[in-house]
């Protein structure tokens, strides 16, 4: 498994190990299971349970509510910038992979010294690589598929017509072919009528001896 995926895996693992004790909270992916904003609470209130001291009262119906309470604690009391949107959560049904991995590595970097939870080979520069490599293969995939199989690599060869070579050489190309046809015609009859006429002089001479 490649260096990058297994980070993204560790991360994963980290996330489920810190949330393990809250009952309302199942992280089976970096995506929709932190759609409701449990998950970002229950990351803080695990480290820091003072700054969520009600944290039971949460709802998982309350998308808006419950991130908007995480990204603002988050950047108030943790200094991590607010980069997911709470309303955004509320309109999409898949978050983005790739906004939620890279705040999710935030919290990582930040407490994972701490309660020995910390999982090996996550680091934020391998994530962000390894987003984009999943784009790009998504990318490719896609036009890989919409290619129909059998589909010519080389151009077919271009016929010229007749129209085409008067046009491009004149209409001497082809007369200078039937000049050229009719000095050999010419060239061989004469040759006929030297060989005839020498063997007339051969058999007059034979005669007269």
């Amino acid at each position: 498994m490649p260096v990058q995926r297994r980070g993204m895996r560790a991360l994963q693992i980290w996330c489920q190990r810190v949330t393990s004790e809250y009952s309302l909270v199942d992280i089976k992916d970096l995506s929709h299971s932190f759609r409701d904003g449990l998950a970002f609470c229950a990351i803080i209130h695990h480290f820091r349970p003072e700054l969520i001291p009600e944290f039971h009262v949460l709802k998982p119906d309350n998308i808006y509510d419950n991130n908007d309470l995480a990204y603002r604690i988050a950047e108030d009391t943790l200094g991590i910038p607010s980069l997911l949107d709470p309303q955004d959560m509320v309109d999409t049904e898949t978050p983005d992979k790739f906004s939620v991995v890279t705040y999710v590595s935030q919290f990582y970097h930040l407490f994972k010294d701490e309660d020995g939870s910390r999982s090996p080979n996550v680091s934020l520069t391998n994530l962000s690589r390894n987003s984009e490599s999943e784009n790009d293969s998504v990318l490719q995939s896609s036009s890989e598929n919409n290619t129909p199989q059998g589909t010519p690599t080389v151009a077919p060869k271009r016929i010229i017509n007749q129209s085409e070579l008067i046009e491009k050489y004149g209409k001497d190309i082809f007369n200078s072919s039937s000049n050229n046809k009719t000095k050999l015609s010419n060239s061989n009859n004469s040759v006929v009528a030297r060989m005839s006429h020498e063997l007339s002089l051969k058999v007059k001479i034979g005669n007269e001896k």
